[in-house]
């Protein structure tokens, strides 16, 4: 038997299998909630993927629309994995072009996921307690949390709780949710300040990333920044000086350290250092009054 042929056939058995997969989860499981026609996988398409800003708008309003009703399909996105059978069949695929097969990759249908829970936003409150559940899975951890991220201030505790997980993978998904500006500075700060010491350094360098990006409470933040200056390990040195950057003339007590990190053996830290500095310097970053309402100097609220 050629290589050929046996490459087809592996193929056509790869395919049934999924077919035949599909086919039962298809009339076994719940359909896909449909709006002017089109499925809401069809409409996720559009607003991911869509080639103008007015195919993208009017799957933001179907999916408005759809509402509720999209979440199971939504979280069945969040838990989608790549099996080995599935990752096979599509590099099967990818080396054929006789047949065409729509099967998405799990990071595909996270992203759209995710993306829809972002247009649905409160309205989505709902899916706050079945997301919890699958954020304390390590491999689905990252996508339940950025969707909960898009729910507002019902979910902070959540997250919150997350930064204590037994699993690390778990602490620093809850620590990437936090990323952008959170609806509940008082309580999400302390719990970041707190990750700030994890045993893993990766939490600690996504803690001082979010702590910059919300630019809350300098008086408590600052410090606990300059804490970690010492790191043993050079990436988080790097990475936490460049937090404190952001809240620019307010890191001014930590420029003693930050002269010496510009003299660092790790090229990174010195770097980060170095430009840590001149912001300092130059004032760059959040303001004193800013650091009070959430408005960081060169940036707009948002809407």
């Amino acid at each position: 038997m050629t290589k050929r042929r046996r490459l087809i056939i592996t193929g056509a058995v790869l395919a049934l299998v999924l077919v035949l997969a599909e086919l039962l989860a298809h009339f076994l499981g719940p359909g896909e909630p449909v709006y002017q026609g089109k499925q809401l996988s069809d409409w996720l398409q559009d607003l991911c993927h869509g080639q103008s800003a007015q195919l993208r708008d009017q799957a933001k309003n179907a999916i408005r629309q759809i509402g509720t009703n999209a979440i199971p399909t939504l979280l069945d996105m969040v838990r989608a994995r790549d099996s080995r059978l599935k990752l096979k069949f599509m590099q099967w695929t990818s080396r054929q072009s006789m047949v065409r097969f729509r099967f998405q990759p799990a990071m595909v249908l996270h992203t759209e996921a995710v993306t829809a829970f972002s247009v649905l936003g409160p309205a989505a409150i709902p899916a706050i307690e079945p997301l919890a559940e699958i954020l304390g899975h390590s491999e689905t951890a990252f996508t339940a949390a950025n969707a909960l991220a898009q729910l507002g201030s019902n979910s902070v505790p959540i997250l919150v709780q997350a930064l204590t997980n037994d699993d690390w993978r778990v602490r620093y998904a809850a620590a990437t949710a936090f990323t952008s500006e959170v609806p509940d500075e008082q309580t999400v700060v302390p719990a970041l300040v707190a990750s700030l010491k994890d045993g893993n350094p990766n939490v600690r360098i996504m803690a001082a990333r979010s702590l910059a990006n919300i630019g809350q409470d300098p008086d408590r933040v600052v410090p606990a920044l300059m804490a970690n200056l010492d790191d043993p390990i050079p990436d988080v040195r790097a990475s936490t000086a460049r937090a404190l950057g952001r809240f620019g003339s307010l890191g001014a007590p930590a420029v003693p350290i930050l002269s010496k990190m510009s003299r660092d053996a790790n090229p990174a830290v010195r770097n980060a250092a170095t430009e840590v500095l001149r912001k300092i310097e130059s004032k760059e970053g959040v303001s004193a009054e800013g650091a009070g309402t959430g408005r960081r100097q060169g940036l707009s609220p948002r809407p």
